[in-house]
């Protein structure tokens, strides 16, 4: 995931909600849209 420029996490989908960071939260934001 890129933040700032910069590569902050890597990974696939999966490893990147597992690691709970920011993708996770980004994503979960995204998805109570949908809930």
């Amino acid at each position: 995931m890129l933040e700032g420029g910069e590569i902050r996490e890597r990974g696939d989908h999966a490893q990147l909600l597992a690691n709970g960071g920011r993708y996770a939260q980004l994503f979960d934001l995204q998805a109570r849209g949908y809930r």
